[in-house]
This record gives structure tokens, sequence and C-alpha cells, in this order.
């Protein structure tokens, strides 16, 4: 039996740290059975010299990718990391030291860390605020209205990994370039089923969807200008107003349908 097992609950969104946190956890799976198929020593200190080499790749890629974000809290993680690092290299000695039940007591240590780090630490840390998985609730209630809906929410959110995986801006500028291009297209399709159903609010709708087009190609013009960074405020603001969007004003427009 898998001594810890990887849960979608661990996952922080971001795809290379997931990564990371599964090549720990399959290391120290290693050690839990190199503990109990009694292992020599050298075999043991191997796989934790293995862990304590991983483990600080990972942090140095997580301090970097808190550094990119100017992340508050970047100091108090790194102070964590440093006395995990630490603590392995304490247990090493006693390793060596042939301390009794410090395989046992090493083990448990490892698995009560990742926990808290993975679950606790950077859930709070790293954890991506996406615009989220579609829902129920953001339904127009006709089918190619929703799956353009779904289009643009995907583009938002690859937008967002994009932005919290320290992409350029250069990546962030042709996301967000696709995002104007679908959304035009999504408009321009919305409207003309708006018109065909008569719908009594048109022109307003149409006003809405200018303003959106608008406030995106002018942050597009200030990041090809140098002027602007396409940051995490940005990215929640336009997945909140695509929402706000299709949950009143695109409801009650098709709602005028039934």
């Amino acid at each position: 039996m898998t001594f810890i097992a990887w849960k979608e609950e661990y996952q922080t969104g971001i795809g290379e740290i997931d990564a990371q946190h599964k090549q720990l956890i399959d290391i120290i799976n290693e050690l839990d059975i190199a503990r109990h198929a009694d292992k020599t020593q050298n075999v043991v200190s191997g796989i934790l010299s293995k862990l304590t080499d991983r483990t600080e790749k990972h942090c140095d890629f997580e301090e970097n990718l808190l550094e990119k974000l100017s992340h508050a809290r970047l100091e108090e993680h790194m102070a964590r990391h440093q006395d995990f690092i630490h603590q392995i290299e304490v247990m090493q000695g006693h390793l060596v030291d042939r301390k009794p039940g410090i395989e046992d007591m090493l083990i448990m240590f490892l698995s009560s860390w990742l926990s808290r780090h993975v679950l606790v630490e950077d859930k709070d840390t790293l954890s991506t605020r996406k615009t989220g998985a579609w829902k129920e609730a953001f339904k127009a209630e006709i089918r190619e209205i929703d799956t353009q809906h779904k289009q643009l929410i995907d583009i938002i959110n690859e937008l967002h990994d994009a932005r919290r995986t320290g992409n350029s801006q250069d990546i962030l500028h042709n996301i967000l370039s696709k995002l104007i291009t679908h959304a035009t297209s999504h408009f321009k399709s919305e409207e003309a089923l708006m018109h065909k159903l008569n719908y009594f609010n048109l022109e307003e709708h149409k006003k809405n969807h200018q303003t959106f087009k608008d406030q995106n190609k002018r942050v597009l013009w200030l990041i090809q200008d140098g002027k602007g960074l396409l940051g995490d405020n940005f990215i929640k603001r336009l997945g909140n107003g695509y929402i706000h969007h299709f949950t009143t004003d695109d409801r009650d427009a098709f709602s005028f349908k039934h």
C-alpha cells in the first residue's frame, strides 16, 4: 500500500509546482518501501540525499516564482524552506549514528511536513485564484452561446496560469490577443442571434460588448508601448467582468427567448 497517495486536494493549480510536489511524494514513498524492506543504511541514506537534493531545487524554484510575483510572504516562506532542509540534514546525522527508531521518526516527520507544506503553506501562498470551472449558473441555455462562453473562460484561465508561472509579457500579450479575437467573434454571434430574436435591449447590449473590447484593447496597447504590465488584479477583474456579463446581461437577454 502506498504510504502517501497524491490527491486532488494537494494541487496548487501551478503545473510545475504540482509536478515537483508529486516527485517529493514519490521519494518519500520510496523511503518508506526501503524502510519496510530492511534496506541497508547506505540505501536509506542515499534516498534521503536524493530527497534533500530535489527539495532544495523545488524550494529554489518556488522562491523564484514568489519573487517574480512580488509575494508579500516570500521571506517567511524561505525561512520555512531552510528550516525543513536543516531538519533533513539533522535526520541524516541520526541515521549515521544509528539512533534507535530514527527511520520511523524520519518517515513520520516527512509525511507531516509534506502535508503542512502542500496543504497549508503552498495552498495559502501559491494556490491560483482562477476565474474557475464552468458552472451551471453561467448557462444561457443556448448551446452555441454556452460553448463560446466556456472558451472565453478557458482563455482567461490560461492567461491566469501564464501569469502565475512567471511567463513573459509577450506570452501574456499573445493570450490576451487570443481572448480579444474570441470575444469579438462571440459578441458578433451573440448580437446576430439577439437581432434575430428581436431582443428589445440589443443596442444597450452592444454597448456593453464594446466596453469589454475597448478595455481589453487599451491594456494591449499599454503592454505594446511598455507602459503597463498584465497583473493578477487585472486578470481577476477581467474574469469577474465576463462572469458578471454571462450571469446578468446574457441571462436576462436569453431568458427573453424563452
